[in-house]
């Protein structure tokens, strides 16, 4: 190479290394079913203890959290950039126990029962009861909407309501999902499940809003306490009914699990089988006194008779079950056992008149 040539440009390489993450690095494994909820209560307890032991100035200066601000609380605030991992959980504040807390309860039921389920939920002393299309809205604290659960011959769930908003677009179902403190009763050791139904409602997919929904309660549950529930929609701990009108969402927690209808005690459905609240609502309906006899010329697997013996004995309907309300966070086992175990104990041991049941087969 001459000196009139120009110089060359070379280009080197250099080696770089490259930073493998370290266990401690890792994100914990999460934990899901009985095993999970296990794990989270453990946490919530040694969070709670340290936060005795050791106070922030921000947890000291601020004001304690009221009930009623827990369960309107807004949309949650975004997280710095700045954030490792994720924040302290909240305090969490629940309806067990609470004498003055009232929730706006729907239960759904078979078309054409409404009257009669009216008269059954005043009956067993539940306030502000009013017929709806394919249903009845009443009042009831929370024990009240466990032995809703546990009594109801006719309904088919018992939905709480959780939030209502007007809605014109999938966004805003997005919004008022976010904006509900889903925290107070399941959280991400929690499977989930969200169905969506509608009357008159403008949107063009419902399957579209059910993920709108789906969204805003993972997504409020993953900024509060770094995590977001899994998808199950078989078994799920924890189900979530939203409703859409002509102009409004509204948002359910299922507190039944399986449909009520379903009592336990059949093993083989069989062909065409009458569900138990639709035979329990023909009896309703014909006026037949539980201390009277019944004959079922045309009986088939048996449904009505049964029915009318777990009737004419006093038996709940639900009293072999297990319901949705089980799964949820700090679920007061001990004291359902004893609301079950009283109602075990009015239980008639046997039947005074007969119940007879022909049928050709």
């Amino acid at each position: 190479m001459s000196e009139q040539d120009p110089k060359r440009a070379t280009l080197s390489i250099k080696k770089r290394t490259v930073k493998t993450p370290s266990a401690r690095d890792e994100k914990p494994r999460l934990r899901a079913g009985a095993r999970g909820r296990q794990v989270a209560q453990q946490k919530l307890a040694k969070d709670k203890m340290k936060r005795l032991v050791e106070p922030s100035a921000e947890t000291s200066a601020a004001p304690p959290e009221s009930f009623a601000s827990t369960y309107t609380a807004t949309a949650p605030k975004t997280r710095s950039p700045r954030s490792n991992g994720p924040k302290a959980l909240p305090k969490i504040v629940v309806p067990q126990g609470n004498e003055f807390e009232r929730f706006q309860v729907f239960a759904p039921c078979p078309m054409g029962l409404e009257e009669a389920l009216a008269a059954e939920l005043s009956a067993l002393g539940y306030d502000k009861v009013a017929t709806t299309r394919a249903g009845c809205h009443f009042v009831a604290d929370w024990w009240g909407v466990q032995r809703a659960n546990l009594y109801s011959r006719l309904a088919t769930r018992i939905l709480v309501r959780v939030g209502q908003a007007p809605v014109q677009h999938e966004d805003d179902i997005l919004e008022l999902a976010r904006s509900i403190a889903w925290e107070r009763w399941f959280g991400a050791e929690h499977t989930l499940r969200v169905d969506t139904s509608a009357v008159k409602s403008p949107m063009q997919s419902l399957q579209y809003c059910n993920l709108r929904a789906k969204d805003g309660i993972c997504d409020r549950l993953r900024d509060l306490e770094g995590e977001r529930p899994s998808i199950d929609t078989v078994r799920p701990d924890a189900r979530v009914h939203l409703f859409l009108s002509h102009d409004t969402a509204t948002l359910y927690l299922d507190t039944s699990g399986e449909s009520l209808f379903k009592r336990g005690w059949r093993l083989d459905k069989g062909d065409a089988p009458l569900r138990e609240n639709l035979a329990a609502g023909i009896l309703a309906l014909s006026g037949w006194d539980p201390e009277a006899a019944l004959l079922d010329p045309f009986c088939g697997s048996g449904t009505i008779l049964i029915e009318a013996a777990w009737i004419a004995l006093g038996v709940p309907p639900g009293i072999t079950r297990p319901f949705g309300f089980e799964r949820l966070r700090d679920h007061d086992a001990h004291h359902w056992d004893e609301v079950k175990d009283e109602a075990r104990s009015r239980i008639l041991p046997e039947l005074e008149t007969p119940l007879i049941g022909i049928d050709a087969d």
